[in-house]
């Protein structure tokens, strides 16, 4: 005979699927975590930063997010991230795997984050 599951039981299956949905599913910021280093910026880049060719956003307008770049794979380039952090620390992450869209988004303490697919 089937029985009701506890309160308890139904609070540990969830904890368990947010953990794993945020292990497994969630995404993942190109640019790494530092202890005692807070990210304060980010760009991007067709090619290597040197160029300086700054990539923006799809709409130009404040507050767009969203960069397309899977072109820029096409024609045998990549996109490379440069990460600047507080106390001067920068972090260079070329995107040598193929992705299509960046998005950009801000924590609610304003630090940035960026996310390729």
């Amino acid at each position: 005979m089937w029985s009701r599951p506890s309160l308890t039981h139904f609070w540990a299956s969830m904890l368990l699927a947010a953990l794993s949905a945020s292990a497994f599913g969630a995404p993942k910021s190109v640019c790494p975590v530092f202890q005692k280093k807070t990210l304060v910026h980010i760009e991007l880049f067709d090619g290597q930063p040197e160029s300086q060719a700054f990539l923006a956003p799809d709409n130009d307008a404040a507050g767009s997010n969203l960069y397309s770049v899977g072109a820029i794979y096409d024609r045998g380039d990549l996109v490379v991230v440069r990460c600047k952090y507080s106390q001067g620390k920068v972090v260079t992450v070329p995107l040598s795997k193929r992705v299509a869209i960046c998005t950009y988004k801000e924590d609610r303490r304003k630090v940035p984050a960026l996310y390729c697919k």
